[in-house]
């Protein structure tokens, strides 16, 4: 074969190859645009495409968040997204449809409002070009890479890490920086026992896995349910240290307070009921931060007003994870896990899909985005109901939080925290009721 002969040959391969690589198609995307930019997001984690209008709003939210959606009977977030990412934006009427992808990511569904939904995109993905700071009019962490298609340069978001865990507030981060030794260090000048280190080393493990802190609240629990643990893991021929996160939320298996995450059974509801004296007052306040999908909320809300039929109660209860907000004022129940004093006081309604509470219930309570590391506006509170709720702040954080609970709390008012918390703070007097212990606030 002559020179030339292999030279077009050579041409004919390379033109194959890239014929090729042209018609391989290993990644799909749907496209949108966004101020002017034309971005992608992995069809895997599209579950449907929609217009939609009329959001309801829900209280304290951030500002990117237009509100929540029924979506065929599941209650979604919707987030505005050029207002997350800081872009220009104009505010629409309320009634005015907008351009909606629906995402799926893990359990969790949620509606991102976009400029324009425009086509699905398939590629190869040995195409796509790492991140570049030409497009750093967002965040280059919620960048995947930029891909060319058809003159077109598509950004691709990594949908996760937009809607990822918020990160710490500078100030619990900066209070644990001061409260806090360095991971791994240990006292100086201390003769520290093989049972010490390895308490220790669980502490750690604990806050570094699942931000749980051992402090004086929960110092008894840990080192009885160490001693379990170490009984535990030499059946199971393992060494006693946390080596991951499912070694971690193993270990905290027993730590949830009774009845957490489901409705308080007759013999809970009785504990509490004990601890309520009677009152004159017209109203009583109620707040349950870090409520989580809303059980605990609900449930208090039922024996205040079995209780105390004549006044009025009023619940706030407020999370900083803004799926649990959006879904508690809907909650639906499984109809062998709802309590018969609800169904006998007829709190809740049988639908096709479960229990549902009805409306009188759901007026006592509000839902509502908040931290409460920011401190909270609400009037003086009658009931502090945070089960659980401290220990997984440090040390720093969980005296200020009690801080903030004795300033809130009205003079003889309730504090209950979770099962295996203990305080040991000035201010705050043991009370109980079978096995519940809580607190009465004592003022100065």
């Amino acid at each position: 074969m002559s020179s030339v002969e292999n030279e077009l040959e050579n041409i004919v391969q390379e033109q194959e190859q890239q014929e090729e690589k042209k018609t391989r198609i290993d990644f799909k995307m749907v496209t949108f645009s966004l101020a002017g930019r034309d971005y992608g997001i992995d069809i895997m984690k599209v579950k449907e495409i929609s217009k939609a209008s009329n959001f309801t709003i829900v209280p304290n939210t951030p500002p990117y968040v237009e509100g929540v959606h029924n979506l065929r009977g599941e209650i979604i977030s919707i987030i505005n997204l050029r207002k997350m990412f800081h872009l220009t934006f104009d505010e629409k009427r309320k009634e005015e449809a907008v351009d909606i992808l629906i995402l799926r990511l893990e359990d969790n569904i949620i509606g991102m409002i976009v400029d324009s939904v425009d086509n699905v995109v398939g590629i190869d993905s040995s195409t796509i070009q790492p991140r570049h700071p030409l497009f750093a009019d967002i965040n280059m962490k919620y960048i995947n890479g930029v891909v060319e298609v058809n003159k077109k340069l598509y950004v691709i978001l990594d949908v996760e890490r937009v809607f990822g865990m918020e990160e710490e507030s500078l100030e619990s981060k900066a209070i644990v920086s001061e409260a806090a030794p360095p991971a791994g260090t240990m006292k100086k000048q201390e003769t520290v026992t093989g049972a010490e280190l390895e308490f220790d080393f669980i502490k750690e493990t604990l806050a570094t896995f699942k931000k749980f802190y051992i402090s004086d609240l929960n110092e008894d629990w840990a080192h009885k349910r160490l001693s379990e643990w170490r009984k535990i893991r030499k059946t199971q021929k393992k060494g006693v240290q946390l080596e991951s996160i499912e070694d971690a939320e193993s270990f905290l298996e027993e730590f949830y307070s009774t009845y957490s995450n489901m409705l308080w059974g007759e013999e809970y509801k009785k504990q509490v009921e004990a601890l309520l004296k009677d009152t004159k007052k017209s109203a009583l306040n109620v707040w349950c931060p870090n409520c989580g999908k809303g059980y605990d909320a609900y449930a208090i809300a039922a024996i205040l007003r079995l209780r105390f039929p004549k006044q009025r109660v009023k619940v706030w209860a407020s999370d900083h994870e803004l799926l649990n907000i959006s879904a508690a004022p809907n909650l639906v129940l499984p109809v062998q896990s709802v309590p018969q004093y609800f169904i006998e006081a007829q709190f809740v309604q049988k639908t096709e899909s479960g229990y549902q509470f009805v409306k009188s219930i759901k007026d006592i309570i509000l839902f509502e985005y908040h931290d409460i590391l920011h401190g909270t506006p609400l009037p003086e509170l009658d009931i502090i109901l945070a089960r659980d709720v401290l220990s997984f702040y440090n040390p720093a954080l969980q005296e200020k939080l009690l801080e903030q609970f004795h300033e809130k709390i009205t003079d003889k008012g309730i504090l209950i925290i979770g099962t295996h918390e203990k305080l040991k703070k000035a201010g705050f007097i043991e009370m109980k009721s079978g096995n519940l212990i809580a607190y009465r606030n004592e003022k100065d």
